[in-house]
């Protein structure tokens, strides 16, 4: 696949979404929601949540534009999303003074959020909420960054917009080329060759040799001020291949470095675990005091992006980095075909600052790949009029486009989108939101989908499941109530709080029941329409009726 067929894909997509998606949703939204998909994904971003706003126009004032959100409430950091959509088959650039102009109207929403327009807002909406919480954590707010999502192609050119008071702003534009290198797994073009004789003078290490273990290993310190320069230089493309990287990089845990960054810095080095790293190469010299590193080819942080995340931010606030020592480990292997089954073990095994680090490398374990092998073999039970699909499950990022593009025409693939619809696409963090819900753990499931997805994890690490078809079937049924759910619960107006009331309304249900709902009743008919939830829709109804009016009220 190339980037024409990717982009006509992704067009394809949003447009067939947008015609069967629920009332209230548009193709701008639908695009935003796919392009958040990939970064959550890949780890840019870690719950976010579409929210679309759009001011209308005033004499001598900024127009003031938001397609999402991404806020962490134990995090001083917010990250904004714009977007750029286009309905063109054919790929098209968008000018450099419109990217500009996109992520002004996003800064400008901030700016507005700060001075309280706000107030001028409909109560239900999720801007109104979203709004609301900018005012509210405007003495914590460090940062926002601003990211421009675009179907285009956006010139290579950076841009920069200045703070807003005291916070600092920056950007970042995910236009359509950066969208199809991450979301097809293209890693070729993102080997990172690091010069430490760049950016300091090397790193000063020694060295153990290890030929039956297939692998040298470098033990040194690294200067703070080097690791942020580092990092400054190559973003997230240092933490490929470390499967917590942004999620690491927020936190309380990130409070806690930060602290120690500002407080004693002396101390950053006993305090800290450092970071583990892996290269294919590194270039050595000998000098009077040992060893001394002056580069890596295709580095890679695999265990301590949220040391990393934090140094740069500490350097980027022009904290004194001069006293600060970091821990770095350099594992060259020899054989570089054993990267894939080696790396992810460094990853767990050196991890000890969070307890979640286990249930972020579930990818292969027993569970998701039963389930994965179950949603390819059951078919979905004959509906007059309908043609035969299954549920597909994607238990690893860029599986259910993998699986599209390996038919060879458009007509076989085609056929094969008609037999699993992106509609029906199940993914590992929405079966954990679907089942935590279930289980009447709603809270979980408002602390977001990683973190959801982190205590399912734990819960499946100590209770095992094997699933079998009636397990699936049941999944399924679960997925449906729950978007069915979610329609109800978005018609009803709740704003920002519409996810919280999502995931407790299931679990309330589920607790009436007593989980005896007729899920088998669900995975037979396909159809949201059954008893429970005509009898959900009218107990919300008659509850809250239209939440505006019970708020004026």
């Amino acid at each position: 696949m190339n980037l024409q067929d990717y982009a006509l894909d992704l067009l394809e997509t949003v447009l067939a979404l947008s015609e069967t998606t629920q009332e209230g949703e548009f193709q701008e939204n639908v695009f935003t929601q796919e392009a958040l998909e990939v970064l959550t994904e890949c780890e840019a971003a870690v719950d976010p949540q579409v929210c679309y706003y759009r001011s209308l126009p005033k004499p001598f004032t900024k127009t003031q534009k938001v397609n999402a959100y991404d806020y962490l409430a134990d995090s001083d950091e917010l990250d904004l999303f714009v977007t750029d959509f286009s309905t063109s088959e054919d790929i098209r650039r968008i000018p450099h003074s419109e990217v500009i102009e996109d992520l002004d109207r996003c800064r400008a929403m901030l700016e507005g959020a700060l001075k309280q327009s706000w107030f001028e807002l409909e109560e239900s909406t999720d801007v109104w909420a979203l709004s609301r919480l900018i005012w509210e954590e405007r003495e914590t707010l460090r940062s926002v960054k601003l990211f421009l999502l675009t179907n285009r192609l956006a010139s290579p050119e950076s841009v920069s917009l200045p703070p807003v008071g005291d916070i600092e702003v920056s950007c970042q534009v995910w236009d359509i080329e950066r969208f199809f290198q991450v979301d097809t797994g293209r890693k070729g073009a993102s080997v990172v060759t690091v010069d430490f004789d760049e950016d300091g003078a090397g790193v000063a290490c020694v060295r153990s040799e290890n030929p039956e273990g297939g692998y040298d290993a470098y033990l040194g310190i690294m200067d703070g001020s080097v690791l942020a320069s580092i990092y400054g230089r190559w973003g997230q493309r240092l933490l490929e291949r470390n499967v917590r990287s942004f999620l690491q990089a927020r936190g309380s845990v990130n409070r806690g470095i930060r602290d120690t960054l500002n407080s004693e810095p002396a101390m950053f080095l006993p305090y800290n675990n450092g970071i583990s790293a892996t290269a294919d190469t590194v270039v050595t010299e000998e000098t009077e005091a040992g060893i001394r590193i002056r580069s890596a080819d295709n580095f890679q942080i695999v265990n301590g992006g949220q040391t990393t995340a934090s140094v740069y931010e500490a350097w980027r606030r022009k904290v004194d980095l001069s006293g600060v020592g970091v821990q770095i480990k350099i594992t060259v292997l020899h054989d570089t075909e054993r990267v894939d089954e080696v790396v992810p073990l460094i990853s767990r095994y050196a991890n000890s600052q969070t307890k979640v680090s286990f249930s972020d490398l579930t990818a292969n374990d027993p569970f998701h790949v039963e389930l994965e092998r179950l949603s390819r073999e059951i078919w979905v039970p004959s509906i007059a009029g309908k043609s035969t699909t299954h549920w597909y499950y994607e238990r690893a990022r860029g599986g259910y486009l993998n699986d599209k593009n390996r038919n060879e025409t458009r007509a076989r693939i085609r056929a094969w989108e008609l037999q699993n619809p992106k509609g029906q696409k199940l993914t590992k963090t929405l079966v954990a939101k679907y089942e935590m819900a279930w289980l009447q753990q709603p809270h979980r499931v408002s602390e977001g989908a990683e973190k959801n997805y982190a205590h399912f994890s734990i819960r499946l690490r100590d209770n095992p499941i094997r699933p079998e078809a009636r397990y699936f079937q049941r999944l399924v049924a679960k997925a449906i109530l729950f978007r069915e759910t979610d329609r109800i619960v978005r018609n009803l107006g709740f704003g920002g709080y519409k996810a919280n009331v999502v995931a407790y309304t299931v679990s309330w249900l589920s607790f009436l029941t007593n989980q005896r709902l007729k899920l088998d009743e669900i995975w037979n008919t396909q159809d949201h329409l059954t008893n429970a939830c005509v009898t959900l829709s009218t107990c919300l109804q008659k509850k809250f009726g239209n939440t505006s009016a019970s708020r004026r009220r």
